[in-house]
């Protein structure tokens, strides 16, 4: 009889738990969005801080007891194994920094192996500047065909060609306040004319050229798999400031609500509404359609370094073919395109690298791409 007892109590407790939850998650979303809300009203700067100081204090409980929630469902694992132990923290310095360490390199020209820091790091200053340096492609020779039209449906029922898409009137961009620009001193002079109209009241573009150029970005090489004697076996990860994470944070979550209309839907992961383990419930049907002698071809194609060879001059064509405003496409061009790079091996910097192309792993920008 106890034993019933305590189960359906349990059960009493786990439920109303969930509601409670769901409740402060709903409430917690409806006023993240409500200041969002008031800034796009053509309101007095007084009035709207009349009005956010009523939200704000409502916002900052909530996630107050979100994070109290969180560290009693932690418990003691969270003190003894989080920021709080000075030991945790210098073992798993200590198994990172081994994981990152590599032993020897081999030159891509000789086929040499080395162990000497020097002669590694001039391999590696050698390796990525060539990976980042893009080369010369005519404009015209770069098409964007069917392949790169949204894959919705329209009003009447059909997709969409090239012919038929109109994206300037599609996507909803005319209508978002934050897409507001001012002037690129990467734009021309015709152009900026034409895009200082309407796109003149934010600063995101000469903010973007300035958050990356005032020091060389860190690049750490965590490990893949297979040989490690070659750099191309090691992921660049680059470490940005906070100023350019928060940026490219802002842009990202913007940017998502819309992506999923221009990108093609084969692409499973990194938006909303995806899951990229589609592709391997798909990989295990042509797995058991291959063992059962079912007709069909499964192709599967990987570029190699795909990241680090966007082209900068690709980027800005697809990013207008979609009706990006010309100030945002500077913004996130300025954000890759340009910058130097060092390359940190075993706790040594290589001589600075000079980024032509590529979008680096680590921003999160890059996801939505």
């Amino acid at each position: 009889m106890m034993c019933a007892l305590k189960s359906e109590l349990k059960k009493w407790i786990r439920t109303q738990g969930l509601r409670l939850a769901n409740q402060r998650s709903t409430k917690l979303r409806d006023l993240q969005q409500q200041p969002i809300d008031i800034l796009q009203r053509n309101l007095s700067n007084d009035r709207r801080l009349e009005q956010l100081s009523t939200i704000v204090p409502h916002i900052h409980q909530l996630q107050q007891d979100s994070v109290d929630i969180a560290a009693l469902k932690a418990g003691i694992s969270w003190l003894e194994k989080g920021e709080t132990s000075p030991g945790y923290l210098k073992r798993l310095h200590h198994q990172r920094t081994l994981e990152q360490f590599i032993n020897d390199l081999s030159s891509t020209d000789t086929r040499d192996f080395t162990t000497m820091p020097t002669t590694t790091l001039d391999i590696a200053h050698g390796f990525y500047q060539r990976l980042y340096s893009f080369d010369p492609v005519p404009k015209v020779n770069i098409s964007l065909g069917p392949a790169c039209c949204p894959t919705t449906n329209d009003h009447r029922g059909r997709n969409p060609g090239t012919c038929q898409l109109d994206v300037q009137s599609k996507l909803p961009w005319r209508r978002w306040p934050w897409i507001s620009v001012s002037r690129s001193p990467l734009s021309t002079s015709s152009d900026q004319a034409t895009h200082d109209k309407g796109l003149s009241r934010r600063p995101s573009s000469r903010l973007a050229s300035r958050l990356l150029a005032r020091y060389c970005i860190r690049v750490r090489l965590p490990p893949k798999k297979s040989n490690l004697s070659g750099l191309k076996n090691w992921r660049p990860i680059s470490l940005t400031s906070c100023d350019a994470k928060v940026f490219t944070r802002i842009l990202t979550r913007r940017m998502g609500k819309t992506m999923g209309k221009c990108i093609n839907s084969h692409q499973t992961g990194f938006l909303p509404g995806r899951f990229i383990a589609e592709n391997g419930a798909l990989k295990l049907i042509m797995e058991q359609s291959a063992a059962q002698g079912l007709a069909g071809v499964g192709l599967l194609l990987d570029q190699e370094k795909a990241y680090d060879r966007i082209h900068p001059g690709y980027m800005e064509q697809v990013l207008a073919h979609f009706g990006f405003p010309p100030g945002l496409i500077q913004s996130i061009c300025g954000l890759f395109f340009g910058n130097s790079v060092r390359i940190n091996i075993n706790g040594y910097y290589t001589e600075s690298v000079h980024q032509e192309r590529g979008l680096r792993q680590g921003c999160c920008i890059c996801k939505v791409r």
